[in-house]
């Protein structure tokens, strides 16, 4: 009996702790876009990929469905392997000033292809990026594409951390991995 009623007693404790997590998070602020973009620049450095910066506005029917279509199957294997993405609201004061820095309109969602470094790439804008409301997804992706870093060569990158290693007189430890 005592058994019963202490599982009960904790499940609700779970569940209780469950809601509070969830609302939480709805409640969250969304992030800073100079820290997503900080965060996306730093991450590209490490893996040998672009920065995709998204200036959407999410409460736009346009910003809406860009956002949709790149949580779909055609984007999901682009933005995997080649970017790193930050989500900028243009309309916050952060999110206005780097749409100023790299020359997009507030006010049309876009989406600006950076190097690692922050060096603007390309940008799809205007109706490069939406037509009567759906996204052409095909010219995007096209575009996209011939945006993408090139791979590093393997040796290079093992030749030049073997002269790190030295400088420092340290060890190498080499890892093999994949995003997936």
């Amino acid at each position: 009996m005592i058994n019963h009623r202490v599982g009960s007693l904790l499940t609700g404790f779970a569940l209780a702790g469950l809601l509070r997590a969830q609302e939480a998070k709805a409640e969250a602020k969304p992030p800073d876009p100079a820290q997503a973009m900080a965060t996306a620049l730093a991450k590209a450095q490490k893996h040998n990929k672009r920065v995709l910066a998204a200036f959407l506005i999410k409460e736009d029917a346009a910003g809406a469905a860009i956002e949709a279509a790149m949580k779909g199957k055609e984007f999901a294997h682009l933005l995997l392997y080649e970017f790193e993405t930050a989500s900028i609201g243009p309309l916050a004061k952060a999110g206005a000033d780097l749409a100023a820095k790299y020359g997009v309109d507030p006010g049309t969602p876009a989406l600006v292809v950076l190097d690692d470094k922050g060096k603007k790439l390309g940008a799809i804008d205007g109706e490069a990026l939406v037509k009567d409301g759906e996204v052409r997804t095909e010219a995007v992706m096209t575009a996209l594409k011939k945006l993408t870093c090139a791979p590093l060569d393997g040796e290079q990158v093992l030749a030049a951390a073997l002269v790190e290693v030295k400088k420092a007189d340290k060890r190498l430890l080499l890892t093999f991995d994949a995003p997936w």
